[in-house]
């Protein structure tokens, strides 16, 4: 007999392995591709994760919850971009009540994850929408509908939607992700780190930071996320909305500074952002920001 429980279950696959083997040889290509196992069980573990088996090339994990699935496929997606390794990630997942064996995991939730992450391209995130109700509003703005589609196995199609995890510039957005607002009237953000100067006004979707490359600014901070947070346009305004495990700081001009773990704030005027520590006085390391 098995424990049943419910659990987001998500399958990771390695793309352009068979290609990896024949360009550089069976030994090279199987130490690139445990590299890349390895990553993706500590981008597992580093939420609250499990690794429950590697089949081939590909990983299956269980999360307590759908955003914790979501945090680790984005950070699996942020490392092996960075890698620039040849390979690729194909991810879905799926969230509902499983059968805990013998420390495998059974049932209808893992047919469906497995299904989805079928149906991803290399670099994509794909989950059932049925398993993204729940998520807290600064993860529903990453969330595009695709719509329902037919999978084997299945006899109703299933409603799928992809996790924006790169904020591309040529990403088009669905409407509910910009909050409704085609036409914001929040003006122009200039935005800098260090000599990088950015200038923001939402027509592109959204600006993002972090360590990790495909961020629409890389920060060099030893306690910021890979991809730590971003800001988008409301009908307020622009909002900073916090991704990061150390949070992140605000700071106005008069010195009053909050922080934000999973949380949103509207940026107000001229100030500076601390990146999973407070602001320094000297403001070093901190991305500022001016409305103009």
């Amino acid at each position: 007999m098995g424990m049943f429980c419910t659990s987001a279950i998500m399958f990771a696959d390695i793309a352009g392995s068979t290609a990896l083997y024949e360009r550089i040889g069976d030994r090279a290509a199987l130490d690139r591709i445990g590299t890349c196992l390895d990553r993706l069980a500590v981008a597992t573990k580093a939420v609250g994760g499990r690794v429950v088996k590697t089949i081939g090339d590909e990983v299956m994990c269980s999360f307590n919850q759908a955003s914790d699935a979501i945090r680790a496929a984005t950070e699996m997606q942020l490392g092996q971009e960075a890698a620039v390794d040849g390979l690729g990630l194909k991810i879905g997942f799926h969230f509902g009540e499983v059968i805990l064996r013998d420390g495998d995991v059974f049932g209808d939730t893992v047919n469906v994850a497995a299904r989805v992450a079928g149906l991803a391209k290399a670099g994509q995130i794909l989950a059932t929408e049925p398993s993204l109700r729940q998520l807290p509003p600064y993860l529903r703005s990453a969330v595009r509908a695709m719509g329902p589609i037919v999978v084997r196995g299945k006899e109703q199609p299933l409603a799928v939607c992809e996790i924006i995890w790169s904020w591309a510039e040529n990403m088009t957005m669905m409407d509910d992700a910009r909050h409704g607002d085609d036409s914001p009237g929040a003006g122009r953000l200039v935005v800098e780190y260090g000599t990088v100067t950015r200038e923001f006004t939402g027509s592109d979707g959204v600006l993002s930071f972090g360590r990790a490359v495909g961020n629409s600014l890389v920060v060099d901070c030893p306690k910021a996320s890979r991809m730590h947070a971003r800001i988008e346009v409301r009908q307020s305004g622009f909002v900073l909305v916090d991704l990061s495990s150390n949070g992140t700081y605000i700071r106005s001009l008069s010195g009053v500074e909050i922080v934000l773990r999973r949380e949103e704030a509207l940026l107000q005027g001229e100030g500076a952002i601390g990146l999973g520590a407070p602001v320094p006085e000297s403001g070093a390391g901190a991305v500022r920001f001016r409305s103009a």
